[in-house]
């Protein structure tokens, strides 16, 4: 697979092997993400222990990492984003999180928004 291509695979098979509790709601995030922008090219982190999407003109925007039974996306510039619905965690001078839990239509709706936005703010800079 290229470093930086469209879903995968290769994404699929690295959640199921190596985070086998959270990997259906991994994958399930995955495909929310990539609905928002089908630009949108993933690569796997195995170091960082999950899969990033970066889009051809905003470069890097977000990332899944599986926790358990959980999912956090990742924003890599959260902090300069809006958040009226308060779902962004973290405190850091950059990223946010929203942590998915459960796979839902308010959540892909939710995540749709959100990727589009941080692209959006990205393409600005």
């Amino acid at each position: 697979m290229a470093p930086d291509s469209g879903p995968s695979d290769e994404a699929a098979r690295y959640l199921r092997e190596h985070h086998a509790p959270a990997a259906e709601l991994a994958l399930w995030t995955r495909d929310a993400v990539v609905r928002a922008d089908p630009d949108l090219r993933e690569r796997v982190y195995p170091g960082w222990q999950g899969v990033g999407f970066r889009h051809p003109e905003a470069g890097y925007v977000c990332a899944i990492f599986p926790r358990d039974r959980a999912v956090e996306l990742l924003f890599e510039h959260g902090a300069a984003m809006v958040d009226p619905e308060g779902v962004l965690e973290g405190a850091g001078s950059q990223t946010r999180v929203i942590r998915v839990e459960a796979p839902s239509g308010a959540t892909a709706e939710l995540i749709f928004r959100y990727v589009q936005q941080a692209i959006a703010e990205r393409l600005l800079r």
